[in-house]
Order: structure tokens, then C-alpha cells, then sequence
């Protein structure tokens, strides 16, 4: 029997930053909320704004377009993951 693959993308759930702290200055608004150039995250994790997340016609999230070291913090913006610079 032919093995059968299937392109199936993770929940969205995998992606979403929750509890992000804005932690840097306003560069925009999106849906009359502010979006801050970067965000803290637990442990000091901290993202840089990347733009906002493509949606799919039913609404949900088009996860095909994120990229590795992406996350989406609501209202559907996505951040990118700073790297922690070792020794620095």
C-alpha cells in the first residue's frame, strides 16, 4: 500500500505569543490598538514587530507563510525572536 502524506499545519495555538509585554515604542496601531516595535516575552525573551499575520478566507490564520523563530501576538500581528547574543 502506497504511503499517503499530507501537508497538514500545526494549530494555531502553537504560534500564539500570550502575555507578551510591549517593550519598545508605538510605531503603528492596528484595530485602534498600539503596536509596539518590540515585545517581551517570559524568561527575557524579547521579538521585534515583522508585520501582520495572512488570514485565510473562514478567518483563521494562514500558517504556511510563517517563518521559523515567528509568533503572532493578537490582535494578529507577528513578531520575530531576537537572538540572545551569548558572551556579549
Amino acid at each position: 500500500m502506497p504511503l499517503i502524506y499530507r501537508n497538514v499545519e500545526p494549530p494555531a495555538e502553537y504560534y500564539l505569543l500570550l502575555d507578551a509585554v510591549p517593550d519598545g515604542d508605538v510605531v503603528c496601531f492596528f484595530r485602534e490598538r498600539p503596536v509596539t516595535d518590540v515585545v517581551k516575552y517570559r524568561r527575557g525573551y524579547r521579538y521585534v514587530f515583522a508585520g501582520l499575520a495572512s488570514r485565510k478566507c473562514d478567518g483563521s490564520y494562514d500558517l504556511r507563510h510563517m517563518r521559523n523563530g515567528e509568533v503572532i501576538v493578537e490582535p494578529g500581528l507577528i513578531y520575530q525572536l531576537i537572538p540572545v547574543k551569548h558572551g556579549a
